[in-house]
């Protein structure tokens, strides 16, 4: 009996340290420190100018290690001069060189650093390039998180919404210091851009966006063992869109879903000429003469435009996935904020009718415009109808607020709901969620197919 008792204890024990060591390698791909290079502003610069009046200097070894303190009453400023970092009092003295190596490692007071106008918890190497000198912040995950959540969110937000943003960034993140643009630089994991996330320093910091980081830390969105790239975006106009009618690339977590609760579709409206069509065109290459016509020459299940063709006098081009988006943005314009668009004849400032729609219960009579329609699946979900069909009895017909093509008239409306490239978590989707008593689990489990949250 004795034995059995002490073989029970060994088997609990091991599988108690069991436990433990998959705990340790979930969390273990989470680094501790991440190297942020400030791109933004501080990217290969004749100088930077570092704000406090005492730094302290030292070297990146897995820590910070101190070597020297130095003072100047009104600053420093940090140059580049034959590949070494120079730290340069405000009276213009030398006060320090790097070592070989170029580089130079700098703190300032309470474990943050003042360069230009901005504010950064952890330190600051700097690094030259010739007579150039430019900033990566190394910073733990957790105190980045605290300023990209409230970078890429913004403020209103419900508690729950932002613990989904603050999962989401976090494991978004890992995700991209292994797999994503900057994966394999040997000097910094992420820069502080959309590229990777927005990320502005502590004056971004604020309470509630800081408790959300808190209440979630450690906890990632995993699909078959691995932290997922978690994309987001601001709304979805009614529904995602599945990765690779955006980026090519077939995610199966990636799914393109409805909103299960209403949400901020924000509406919007834009108005091109034939001239600025052609502008556009050609300042994108297209070399395709004056436009004539836009044509949506696909379209995806959930109502998102693929496939865009302008035909022009010399000729036909067409842009797909996200280009339909930024071609938009040559010539002096802005992207277009979403692909859930229609378009209709108009431009210049004249919008074009939409269709409309009688509706009868028998009782009562309605006539209203195809963008009223809401659509009702099996589960009771709904969403704003973009494109539906109308069978008359003989003929199937689309059903939508305007041609598929438009010619002719003073150029082309577009009109449109929702911001951003439509994959992942919508973030005003997530808020409606959080408003109807929704946790952030609930909320990252519908927009991420298939995973877990851990």
């Amino acid at each position: 009996m004795k034995n059995m008792i002490k073989v029970l204890s060994f088997i609990t024990l091991c599988l108690t340290l069991t436990s433990f060591v998959l705990s340790l390698n979930v969390y273990a791909q989470a680094p501790q420190h991440i190297r942020i290079a400030l791109m933004r502003n501080f990217s290969n610069q004749q100088q930077i100018s570092i704000g406090d009046n005492q730094v302290i200097i030292g070297i990146w070894n897995n820590a910070f290690v101190q070597t020297n303190t130095v003072s100047s009453e009104n600053g420093f400023t940090a140059t580049s001069v034959n590949g070494r970092v120079q730290i340069v009092s405000s009276t213009g003295q030398i006060i320090q060189s790097s070592a070989a190596d170029g580089s130079m490692v700098i703190q300032g007071s309470n474990n943050m650093t003042r360069i230009g106008e901005y504010l950064f918890r952890g330190v600051i190497e700097l690094r030259p390039s010739g007579n150039q000198v430019s900033a990566i912040n190394i910073v733990s995950l957790e105190y980045y998180l605290r300023s990209v959540v409230p970078s890429e969110m913004g403020t209103g937000f419900h508690i729950q919404a932002y613990r989904a943003q603050a999962v989401a960034s976090r494991t978004f993140a890992v995700h991209q210091i292994t797999g994503g643009t900057h994966a394999g630089n040997p000097h910094f994991d992420l820069c502080d851009s959309t590229c990777c996330q927005v990320y502005l320093g502590v004056a971004r910091e604020n309470d509630i966006t800081t408790q959300a980081v808190l209440d979630t830390t450690g906890i990632m969105i995993y699909f078959q063992g691995a932290p997922i790239s978690a994309h987001f975006f601001a709304s979805s106009g009614g529904a995602t869109d599945n990765s690779e009618n955006v980026w090519g690339a077939v995610r199966p977590y990636l799914r393109g879903v409805s909103e299960i609760a209403t949400e901020n579709i924000q509406p919007w409206t834009r108005h091109f000429t034939w001239n600025e069509l052609s502008n556009i065109a050609n300042s994108g290459g297209f070399n395709i003469g004056q436009v004539y016509a836009l044509e949506i020459t696909n379209m995806s299940a959930n109502g998102r435009v693929q496939e865009l063709t302008f035909r022009g006098f010399n000729g036909t081009r067409s842009v797909q996935r996200e280009q339909i988006r930024t071609i938009f943005s040559t010539a002096g314009q802005a992207s277009l904020m979403s692909r859930m668009f229609t378009i209709s004849g108009g431009g210049g400032g004249t919008q074009g009718a939409a269709e409309h729609v009688v509706v009868t219960s028998g009782v009562q009579t309605q006539t209203r415009s195809v963008n009223d329609l809401i659509a009702i699946n099996g589960a009771g979900g709904s969403a704003n109808l973009i494109t539906g069909f109308i069978y008359d009895g003989t003929t199937l017909r689309q059903l939508d607020s305007g041609s598929m093509m438009i010619t002719g008239g003073q150029g082309v409306t577009i009109q449109g709901r929702g911001h951003g490239h439509g994959v992942g978590m919508s973030q005003m989707g997530a808020e409606a969620m959080a408003r109807q008593g929704m946790t952030f689990q609930q909320i990252l489990l519908h927009y991420f197919t298939g995973v877990e949250v851990r």
